[in-house]
């Protein structure tokens, strides 16, 4: 894959799996392509919309320590900022974004950023401005051509041909515990890519204190290599478009795909296709600069896609219930001993009072389907009544946070 594979063999040795390596160079690329190149989303021979491959977001998710996903996070940024970029480096508060991305008039600056948040739990916190700063990021998420925002000073500061490209990192629990519980429910998080990994089988114990000449020349020539590939990815202008052959393999993926979305409904189901586009534009870049889709292309970023999608359960695993755990423990007992199933009206009366309130359970309810350990089966509108399956039969609620599992109902 080029500039990727490049990047790939920079990092080797760098802890992080290889995975969060890949999202990393997949993101770098698009970051420099920003908003200078643009796939058209056309019907019936009009322009709709368009997607950007800066519009890229991406939080690397994994417990504390040995797995280095702040390191890996950090390792684009220079590569970014060598080809003019704009960066931001660590906490902010809306003001600090908003005047960083635009300003008043018609003279203001466009708002092409990079955001950079290693810990995540600092970059959005609970202080009294997170939820703001969620707002703003979820309005430029989309790219609009102009937006305005009010200050609390007064006036406005404009943002124009906003794209924001987005690094981050988190743990499970402070996926959970440091976003607000709104921004899971209004759209805000179905438009990052979050890449879940548990181990990895890189081992650098850093032990050596003694240079290696020859290892430097090669990093810092490989470096160099990185920088100029950017340099000419920055360079690109203009639309992208599809051969015939992947012209044809994305309309029958859509077609099927599209039922599926039809079932499922909003959140993460309904962005696929533009996620997987957005992929494919840095794979294809990476490997021939050019800004024709070809079918390969289209075929491994599902792939990669796929390999996201069958691990988001770990990375949500506490959404939603990482603060009412024995109640979790509780409904996953009574599943089990109602072989696997139960509709609405039994889960919460046999339940309900292991909560707080009912707003805590039917929480600890979405928070299992996004987890993917719950789905419903079964809805029949007229009674009202839902039917849920336990899609996991062998987890064992409870450990999530080192704490031994409590017993069921």
């Amino acid at each position: 894959m080029g500039w990727i594979d490049d990047y790939l063999s920079y990092t080797a040795k760098q802890e992080s799996p290889e995975i969060f390596h890949f999202w990393n160079a997949v993101t770098t690329i698009n970051a420099v392509m920003n908003r200078k190149v643009y796939l058209p989303r056309v019907s019936d021979g009009i322009e709709r919309y368009r997607i950007y491959p800066g519009q890229t977001m991406i939080i690397l998710v994994a417990g504390a320590g040995r797995l280095r996903k702040s390191t890996s996070v950090k390792l684009p940024k220079s590569l970014v900022e060598s080809v003019g970029v704009k960066v931001l480096d660590g906490k902010t508060s809306p003001e600090k974004l908003l005047t960083m991305l635009g300003g008043s008039g018609q003279h203001s600056k466009e708002g092409i950023i990079s955001i950079f948040a290693p810990e995540l739990s600092v970059f959005f916190s609970r202080q009294q401005y997170a939820e703001s700063l969620i707002d703003i990021i979820t309005d430029l998420s989309d790219a609009p051509d102009r937006k305005d925002f009010p200050t609390q000073k007064g006036g406005d500061i404009w943002v124009r041909n906003a794209c924001i490209t987005f690094f981050g990192a988190t743990t499970p629990s402070s996926l959970a515990e440091a976003i607000p519980q709104r921004a899971h429910q209004h759209g805000f998080m179905s438009r990052f890519i979050f890449v879940y990994a548990s181990s990895t089988n890189r081992k650098e114990s850093l032990s050596e204190t003694h240079p290696d000449p020859q290892k430097m020349k090669w990093a810092l020539d490989l470096k160099t290599k990185l920088s100029y590939g950017l340099e000419c990815i920055s360079k690109l202008n203009g639309p992208f478009d599809f051969t015939d052959e992947a012209r044809l393999w994305y309309d029958t993926w859509y077609d099927q795909y599209a039922n599926v979305a039809d079932r499922e409904g909003e959140g993460w189901v309904s962005r696929v296709p533009d996620h997987l586009l957005r992929t494919a534009m840095a794979l294809q870049v990476s490997k021939d600069l050019r800004m024709v889709f070809d079918r390969d292309t289209l075929i491994e970023s599902l792939a990669a896609l796929r390999l996201v999608e069958d691990s988001m359960p770990e990375a949500f695993a506490q959404i939603g219930i990482h603060s009412g755990a024995s109640g979790i423990d509780r409904i996953i007992a009574l599943f089990k001993k109602n072989g696997g199933k139960i509709t609405n009206f039994d889960l919460f009366d046999k339940t309900l009072r292991y909560f707080p309130d009912a707003v805590a359970l039917k929480r600890a309810v979405t928070g299992l389907q996004a987890a993917g350990w719950i789905k419903r089966v079964n809805f029949d509108a007229s009674t009202g009544t839902e039917l849920f399956e336990l899609v996991r039969p062998d987890l064992r609620m409870g450990r999530t946070n080192g704490r031994p599992g409590s017993q069921g109902p």
